[in-house]
């Protein structure tokens, strides 16, 4: 027989036990912390094995498609007789600084083209051939120039797109506007300048040429206009 309870039963029983401390959840800052880390991780992985940006075919100043180029800078006109402008700037093709000035010790024909002219588009390709075969008698120049005019028939965006189509190294300086233009004396496309060995204007001629004539108009400088200029 079980009697009743006595009073020191009763504190025994009521008494409350003391808190157990909380724990601290280490999960959620584990896992953020692998997260972060794999993040890293695969950012420098990615880095490592990004691939190089490509190339182009023609080294255009500034690294754009022929947009970044500088304007060309000149001084003076293309009269007869007289010194050739002082043309220069940086080489579309190679990024290097020119000057129709520091091209003295031979003749230097310089040209003077639009991207969207047909007939520029048919003689830049047999002038580049010529910069090749007649290097150790000549300097080539070209200058483009109307490359904000894109008439919807060119097959060329831009200057560089036809240079890099048609693997055109020779020296090319860009101006957008037409101070290089007028002092060169150009009034349609293409137009060709002679500069001889002194930096002395000898010749002009505008309108797409056979290559042979182009030669010949090199050997022996005239100051003529023929058809078919763009």
């Amino acid at each position: 027989m079980i009697g009743p309870m006595t009073t020191t039963s009763k504190k025994r029983k009521s008494a409350k036990a003391p808190p157990k401390p909380a724990k601290k959840n280490w999960a959620f800052p584990a896992v953020v912390a692998a997260v972060v880390v794999i993040g890293v991780v695969f950012v420098v992985v990615a880095a490592l094995n990004k691939d190089p940006a490509p190339q182009s075919d023609v080294a255009l100043a500034g690294g754009g498609p022929g947009d970044a180029a500088p304007v060309a800078a000149v001084e003076g006109t293309a009269a007869q007789g007289q010194p050739a402008p002082a043309l220069s700037g940086v080489d579309m093709y190679s990024g290097r600084e020119v000057s129709l000035q520091d091209m003295k010790g031979k003749p230097t024909l310089v040209t003077v083209w639009a991207h969207w002219c047909p007939h520029c588009q048919k003689e830049l390709p047999i002038i580049q051939q010529l910069s090749t075969e007649q290097a150790a008698n000549f300097n080539f120049l070209t200058l483009t120039t109307a490359a904000g005019q894109q008439p919807a028939q060119t097959q060329y965006a831009t200057p560089a797109t036809l240079m890099q189509t048609q693997g055109i190294t020779i020296p090319t300086l860009r101006d957008d506007g037409t101070k290089a233009m007028n002092a060169l004396g150009a009034e349609g496309f293409p137009t060709l300048l002679m500069v001889d060995a002194d930096g002395v204007v000898v010749g002009k001629a505008s309108g797409e040429m056979p290559k042979d004539q182009l030669l010949q108009f090199m050997q022996n400088p005239t100051w003529t206009s023929s058809q078919g200029g763009g």
